[in-house]
């Protein structure tokens, strides 16, 4: 397959804001704000989709409404990046009638985080053309002045995209969520190189098997989860080996679980690292944790189908992204 990196975006240039997934009611006003904070930080223009603000049911829109919102920003030449604007649950509807030759035939950024992971994965899948993970618009919205999460997406869109990633600084759950986590830790050492795939976890979940699924051979998977419970986690994790995921890969980068740690559990010596070794105890793939992917938290923007580096052993998660492909 032809990798497809998409053109970097410019001051002046509009980024088109679509809804593919759940509608933003109940987060108009912080989503009024990350457009005001994205168009003054990056000067650029944000234009909406029709249905980018719409609500049908639990979705920004019918089936047909979104899809058009999205195949219309694809074939305007005005529109140089194309961001969806929250996830949810509905984002699979698309899966199987996007115009993957629509998209390929007209490559641009594409961005989203959680359920939009059931789009971006088989975009690339489908087309070759890198997508980004890492951007759900109202975070922008959230508190204050995000600067590691704008400081990514500048590198990531307007510069290169390459070289490595760091930790946030200032990295706190905008929430309070009670967590324990306490930074990047080592799960297993060792090192890798492969293309990136994944997300959301259990988005990513409903592609496996499907010819909508990116190739996992030779892939680092990333991942981050919803409000899922330590059990729940450990689930999803053995459902991973039973589909042979864990033959596959060859690094993994789990990011910030929210949900993940209670307050009250009392075996708190069982955390992410320790299921997770137990899971994939015939495996020496590395892995590694950072925080900097998940809800409620400053993310770092992801190139999905970009070739990267881990060295967990000493903390390293580098973008190995050309200049131009």
């Amino acid at each position: 397959m032809n990798i497809i990196k998409p053109p970097r975006l410019h001051s002046g240039d509009t980024i088109g804001l679509i809804g593919v997934s759940n509608h933003i009611y109940d987060r108009q006003e912080r989503f009024e704000q990350s457009i005001k904070i994205f168009e003054h930080e990056f000067g650029v223009k944000v234009k909406l989709g029709p249905h980018a603000l719409g609500h049908y049911h639990y979705s920004s829109g019918t089936v047909q409404e979104r899809l058009d919102d999205f195949h219309n920003m694809l074939i305007d030449p005005t529109i140089k990046a194309i961001q969806f604007t929250v996830g949810g649950e509905t984002a699979i509807d698309l899966v199987d009638k996007l115009n993957y030759d629509l998209i390929k035939n007209n490559p641009k950024i594409i961005s989203g985080f959680s359920d939009c992971t059931t789009l971006l994965n088989p975009i690339f899948a489908k087309t070759g053309l890198i997508t980004y993970h890492g951007l759900e618009f109202s975070f922008l919205g959230y508190d204050g002045h995000p600067q590691y999460m704008l400081d990514s997406i500048r590198k990531t869109w307007f510069g290169d995209g390459g070289g490595d990633i760091k930790p946030n600084p200032s990295w706190r759950d905008w929430r309070g969520t009670f967590n324990r986590y306490h930074g990047w830790q080592i799960i297993r050492s060792g090192q890798a190189k492969g293309h990136l795939v994944g997300g959301n976890l259990t988005s990513f979940f409903q592609l496996l098997d499907t010819t909508y699924c990116p190739d996992l051979h030779g892939a680092i998977l990333i991942f981050e989860s919803y409000k899922h419970e330590k059990k729940e986690v450990h689930r999803l994790f053995s459902a991973l080996r039973l589909h042979q995921v864990f033959d596959q890969i060859v690094g993994l980068v789990i990011g910030y679980n929210v949900g993940f740690d209670e307050q009250n559990d009392e075996d708190v010596t069982w955390g992410i690292k320790e299921i997770l070794l137990e899971i994939t105890n015939q495996y020496d793939f590395p892995i590694i944790q950072i925080g900097e992917i998940g809800h409620y938290v400053e993310n770092v923007i992801i190139p999905l189908g970009a070739n990267a580096t881990i060295d967990t052993t000493n903390l390293v998660f580098t973008i190995n992204i050309p200049t131009e492909i």
